[in-house]
């Protein structure tokens, strides 16, 4: 291949994977200082003179009260990473074999410096992707890693590995119970004790995309397929070949356990000159049958022609694609994430299948007709109505700004504390869901703009740092808890914050919801897990105790690293941040196309996508509603299918299909204990 395929090839990996951006959709408390007043003179006494003094001597002062000598404290080590026995912690920078800091004395005494050794479980998982020395293209690979790695983290009794495959030792593969490679960078070379071990190991390993005919004959003894120049090739898009709608023909449809995933395709406008699809697939040459078993299948849109997608041979797997571009509520990735169940050998964590609604951006300026109508909707369908709900609503765009608390509008505070007797649960969505008095970027107002995150800059907003989160989420806190709400569960606004911010929620709360964006980021002086930081807690020291957390926290997003969105099928016990993630999967009812938006969505295509998600393992049906929407004049469904509204119709559907309607606070409450270990990371600069 020439090298100007080669770079287009490229180009098309890096559009595939962020696009799905798109599509997936302190201050302390200062204490003023006790002040001792003391009596500076003596009373009279009636005793003779003292005898001369040598020089007169001033009037005698108030007492001084004695200052304690500070007792010199040495640092000490505690055994784990940044922990100390004694002293002040200072993160260091690690190597790749182990952790490093600082315990630092108070008072004169000593520092001491530490290490811990980056222990790695027997029951592991190593990923390594391809690195790339050109910088346009010196992230594609990691980008594919740590999306993996946020999917493998519905597997927490397997420890991960994670670098460049630059960084493979010899006898690694035998190392782990299973191992990924990502061939990510078109004839990236190999290392040969790679390519050695991959033909004698009896370990779990996949394969996916590129680079796979530098095993050669291993390969072809493996699966029956020959690497030979010619026997394979690269599906691509056809210009001649197009479906009724003029799009262009592609490998689109994936067929797994009787159901049919999809890709996506889409014209860039209506110029009808770009089309965006990961189009692009390896079809291979079978020479030796039955030498491997095919997991799935991907089927051409316009000839119907159908190709594996996914193969099995012994412990060897191989997947013709890396299917991460793209993702959307129907997609092939889904199918990907499912399979990991195969190559992990793992069982589901779950037998039942769970669903979850939220009712989305309710603050006390919302229709409340409409709010209580949803939740009498879901209560009649035997649902726990799950409010998402943010304690101050804000509108800067008239002058003076609107401020209103939750507790000082009357109506709404009612109406709150009704549910909340009723067993309602909260999901906590921002302090205002908007960002000081700018446009960030659609109006301001609350329920509109992000919170933690400046978009019109793509960068974390200005204020951003440790002290300035945990202030503004006990700023609403003060508002929720006189509703005696002491949320377990936090959804982002927009689903998007700084690295920093998304490692502190991952931190104070016992769940989050949704999806997610991420940036590649160095942390340092990170605290172990701490007690007492969670906000479903009324104690008295919350935020003290939150501060105190956080307080050595650094993060530093990696320049040049663009974020990627992901969705997911299931839960996640510690995504990249940190967060126990419980999934949104089927997005939201959305009629209309609007700013917000990229795409509408029935209930009839939630249903579907419900439907077709059956045949995967632990998966959820989690979606979330506008109650506004019961207003006919701003949803046709609501005007043309009385009295069964489109929500009721929504739970009842995906009640039908055999999903159970969990109440997600006592689901946090048995489910928040459980996390993998670190993960190691073989990336010097990581």
């Amino acid at each position: 291949m020439n090298n100007l395929k080669k770079i287009k090839r490229i180009i098309e990996s890096l559009l595939n994977i962020f696009a799905t951006v798109s599509l997936a959709l302190i201050i302390t408390s200062c204490t003023r200082p006790n002040v001792v007043t003391v009596d500076g003179k003596n009373s009279e006494q009636n005793a003779p003179p003292p005898p001369p003094a040598p020089a007169p001597q001033p009037e005698p002062g108030p007492t001084p009260t004695p200052v304690p000598t500070p007792t010199p404290t040495p640092g000490l080590c505690g055994p784990t990473n940044n922990s100390c026995l004694s002293g002040t912690l200072e993160d260091t920078e690690d190597t790749l074999e182990k952790y490093q800091w600082n315990c630092n004395g108070t008072n004169g005494g000593g520092n001491v410096s530490c290490q811990a050794d980056k222990v790695v479980s027997k029951n592991c998982v190593q990923i390594f992707y391809d690195s790339s020395t050109d910088p346009n293209f010196k992230f594609l690979g990691r980008t594919y890693g740590l999306m993996l790695s946020n999917l493998l983290a519905h597997f927490p009794e397997h420890q991960q590995i994670i670098g460049p495959i630059d960084a493979y030792k010899s006898g690694d593969l035998d190392k782990c119970h299973a191992t990924f490679y990502i061939g990510a960078n078109y004839d990236k070379p190999l290392p040969q004790s790679f390519k050695d071990d991959y033909a004698t190991t009896t370990k779990a390993v996949v394969w996916m995309g590129y680079n796979f005919w530098q095993l050669g004959q291993t390969f072809e003894d493996t699966f029956g397929y020959s690497v030979n120049n010619g026997d394979y090739q690269f599906t691509t898009l056809s210009t001649t070949q197009t479906t009724p709608t003029g799009e262009p023909g592609f490998f689109r449809d994936i067929l797994y356990k009787g159901e049919v995933f999809d890709k996506y395709g889409k014209w860039k406008d209506s110029s009808k000159k770009t089309f965006y699809a990961a189009f692009e697939m390896t079809n291979l040459l079978r020479k030796t049958a039955d030498k491997s078993t095919v997991l799935a299948q991907a089927r051409h849109s316009t000839t119907g022609e159908i190709i594996p997608w996914a193969y099995k041979a012994g412990n060897k797997y191989f997947v013709t694609e890396i299917p991460f571009g793209f993702i959307h509520e129907s997609d092939r990735y889904f199918v990907f994430a499912d399979l990991l169940f195969d190559f992990l050998d793992a069982q589901p964590k779950h037998d039942a299948k769970m669903a979850l609604i939220r009712l989305e951006d309710i603050h006390c300026e919302v229709e409340l007709n409409y709010l209580d109508e949803a939740v009498k909707i879901l209560k009649r369908n035997g649902i726990t109505p799950h409010i998402n709900i943010i304690p101050i609503f804000k509108d800067p765009t008239p002058n003076p700004d609107i401020v209103i608390r939750m507790e000082n509008k009357g109506s709404f505070a009612r109406l709150i504390r009704q549910y909340k007797s009723e067993g309602t649960v909260f999901i906590w969505h921002g302090v205002t869901h908007q960002y000081n008095e700018m446009i960030n970027p659609f109006t301001g107002i609350s329920g509109d703009d992000y919170e933690f995150w400046n978009y019109p800059n793509s960068s974390p907003i200005a204020e951003d740092s440790p002290q300035y989160v945990v202030t503004r989420l006990n700023d609403g806190f003060n508002s929720l808890k006189k509703f005696s709400i002491y949320p377990k569960l936090w959804v982002p606004p927009h689903y998007r914050a700084s690295a920093l911010d998304s490692i502190i929620f991952g931190g104070v709360f016992k769940w989050n919801i949704g999806r997610s964006v991420y940036s590649d980021y160095t942390i340092s002086g990170q605290q172990p897990p701490a007690d007492n930081v969670t906000f479903d807690s009324n104690s008295s020291d919350l935020q003290s105790n939150q501060n105190t957390y956080v307080s050595a926290l650094t993060v530093k997003e990696v320049p040049g690293f663009m974020p990627f969105g992901q969705l997911y099928p299931y839960e996640l016990y510690g995504d990249m941040y940190g967060q126990l993630l419980a999934p949104e999967n089927l997005g939201n009812v959305q009629p209309e196309l609007n700013d917000q938006v990229v795409a509408t969505r029935s209930v009839d295509r939630i249903l579907a996508d419900a439907k077709r998600n059956l045949v995967l393992r632990d998966v959820w049906a989690s979606v979330f509603y506008h109650p506004f929407l019961l207003d006919p004049a701003l949803n046709p469904e609501n005007a043309n299918n009385p009295p069964i509204k489109d929500l009721e119709r929504l739970v009842k559907g995906i009640k039908n299909l055999g999903y159970n309607f969990i109440n997600m606070d006592q689901y946090s409450d048995a489910n928040s204990t459980l996390r993998g270990p670190p993960r190691v990371d073989l990336d010097s600069s990581n």
